[in-house]
């Protein structure tokens, strides 16, 4: 009498960014910066950045830029509380937020706001950025109701192009994004880069950088449309210079390795 074969049960496990998909990226046209050189320049400067071996994010050793999905994750991606993963990059939410340019790679001229989802308001400019290369200017305060859903939106000479790739009149992506991790303010930050040309141009998603600063995640909620004075004192702080974001971090990863 033979005995029957056991049951083998494989299981397979995929993870949820290999579920995802992101929109290939270019390297930086002649004369202009590309992403690590870009990461260096706002974070690091003299502290180069590399590719992590995802082949998409970079580090700097203390410092991470995630590359966030473009699509294949439903859902609505919460700039205060939301993680690499979580949501694609197509539709935000996230009340008291601080924005600001950090680069500028196009000679056209470069509009930054937003559009929430299902409201008559339509586009909301939030700046024009002035200056170019990593030397540029452009900064604001958003204040939307935590149930908004909103969409980024670039605007200026030529098309207007927002981070949901559906409400593009050419139907693609026009904006990337990374999350930045390891910065010494506890606060969420975000890094979108757009490509301003129909059909994607030449693809370095460079044109316009834009970096979102949510605000510290232990502050209770605040009521819908109205903006407490100490969130505004929050966003409005600059954050840590470049260098001693590092060297902070740095230290705390050398008091960890210190035998006790």
């Amino acid at each position: 009498m033979s005995k029957s074969a056991p049951a083998v049960v494989i299981v397979v496990w995929v993870a949820a960014s290999a579920l995802a998909g992101l929109t290939p990226v270019s390297g930086p046209a002649a004369g202009e910066m590309g992403w690590s050189g870009i990461l260096e320049g706002v974070y690091s400067p003299g502290t180069a950045w590399a590719l992590m071996a995802d082949g998409v994010s970079y580090s700097n050793g203390v410092l991470q830029a995630l590359r966030m999905d473009d699509f294949g994750v439903g859902g609505t991606l919460d700039a205060n509380l939301g993680l690499a993963g979580s949501a694609a990059d197509q539709v935000w939410a996230g009340e008291h937020v601080s924005v600001r340019a950090r680069g500028r790679f196009a000679a056209s001229e470069q509009i930054f706001g937003y559009d929430v989802q299902g409201d008559a308001g339509g586009l909301q400019e939030l700046f024009t950025v002035t200056g170019s290369g990593l030397n540029v200017g452009g900064s604001a305060l958003l204040s939307v109701k935590s149930t908004d859903s909103l969409v980024w939106v670039r605007s200026g000479e030529g098309s207007t192009w927002t981070s949901a790739e559906a409400q593009n009149s050419d139907a693609v992506d026009h904006m990337i994004s990374f999350q930045l991790t390891g910065l010494a303010d506890g606060r969420n930050h975000w890094l979108l880069g757009f490509e301003d040309l129909a059909g994607l141009g030449d693809r370095d998603y460079n044109d316009l950088v834009i970096e979102i600063a949510a605000r510290l995640p232990t502050r209770p909620a605040e009521h819908a449309g109205h903006v407490n004075n100490d969130v505004v004192a929050e966003i409005a702080a600059p954050l840590p210079e470049p260098a001693s974001a590092l060297l902070l971090g740095l230290g705390v990863l050398g008091a960890l390795r210190r035998p006790h």
